[in-house]
């Protein structure tokens, strides 16, 4: 694993738009725990606790299928998202200290990018759902059938961090 997207990480016909690095944060309830191991340890962690959500770090893939992103190693929480362009309901622009965040809900979750270049972000999103056709989705979703090692590991926690 890593935060870099290989070609054997992309579907045929899929490439990628524009990379950052961010933080993903989403509930501890769609990992199905209701807290980490050792979750007091990191400050960024302990903030994450006080919202219910895991914080992880990595680097964020916008291509022109979906929303990939890819955690640094060495943490509690490690894996892949992906989120396909077509499931995308809603983009929103936040603020948190000097980075901007942007939340992007399907219809199944929401998850939250605290990422530089927020607004550039969603309209490269906005972008990339409008060129994608519906003959392009329904290509997509069997592409995503038929290579299932391109959508990339589950998010795993590991009992012992780095720490």
């Amino acid at each position: 694993m890593g935060t870099n997207v290989k070609a054997a990480d992309l579907l045929p016909g899929e490439s990628v738009v524009l990379s950052r690095w961010s933080s993903a944060s989403f509930p501890l309830k769609e990992m199905g725990l209701e807290r980490l191991p050792g979750d007091g340890v990191s400050r960024a962690m302990a903030l994450g606790m006080a919202r219910k959500k895991v914080i992880v770090g990595g680097k964020l893939h916008l291509t022109n299928f979906r929303v990939l992103f890819a955690s640094r190693g060495g943490q509690q929480v490690q894996g892949r998202l992906s989120i396909f362009l077509p499931s995308v309901l809603e983009l929103r622009k936040s603020r948190f200290g000097l980075s901007g965040r942007v939340e992007v809900r399907t219809a199944q979750q929401a998850v939250e990018f605290a990422v530089w270049g927020a607004a550039r972000l969603i309209d490269s999103i906005n972008e990339q759902q409008r060129a994608l056709g519906q003959k392009a989705v329904e290509s997509v979703l069997e592409q995503a059938h038929q290579f299932p090692s391109s959508m990339g590991e589950a998010f795993v926690v590991h009992r012992s961090g780095w720490w």
